[in-house]
């Protein structure tokens, strides 16, 4: 009798832990979510703070050159952050479609696509976690 009442203890044991683990878990997914959110609102802050600059009167060209380049590489980075926050709930996400997305978007950003252009990706379909996307 004194075995069933151990056995019951640690399974008792085990699945509190398991629990908390759960919850901690989705904390964890939930509080990343909440950052990429937040890094988006701050780029989306920053571009603004370059249009305003831009649309001040006469600019030297040279500081209106990087402005723009600067406005350039913020939307570029917003797209980056939305295309891995639209996909962070999965906890991985498949490279191509990514990569895919991503010249999509970059190339919608320069409202251009120079004719006959097309993206193609060679090689095999692989799965990665949203922690190494992020530094992509």
């Amino acid at each position: 009798m004194g075995d069933t009442m151990i056995y019951i203890r640690k399974k008792n044991e085990r699945e509190a832990l398991e629990e908390e683990l759960a919850k901690a878990l989705k904390e964890n997914a939930s509080l990343k979510k909440e950052l990429q959110h937040r890094v988006g609102n701050s780029l989306q802050l920053m571009e603004s703070l370059v249009k305003l600059q831009l649309a001040a009167p006469a600019l030297d060209p040279c500081v209106l050159n990087a402005l723009q380049a600067t406005e350039r590489r913020l939307r570029s980075l917003a797209i980056a952050n939305r295309v891995s926050l639209d996909r962070c709930g999965e906890g991985s996400l498949e490279l191509s479609s990514y990569m895919r997305e991503l010249v999509a978007g970059l190339l919608e950003l320069e409202n251009h696509s120079p004719p006959g252009f097309s993206v193609e990706l060679t090689g095999n379909s692989a799965r990665i976690g949203m922690d190494l996307v992020v530094p992509i």
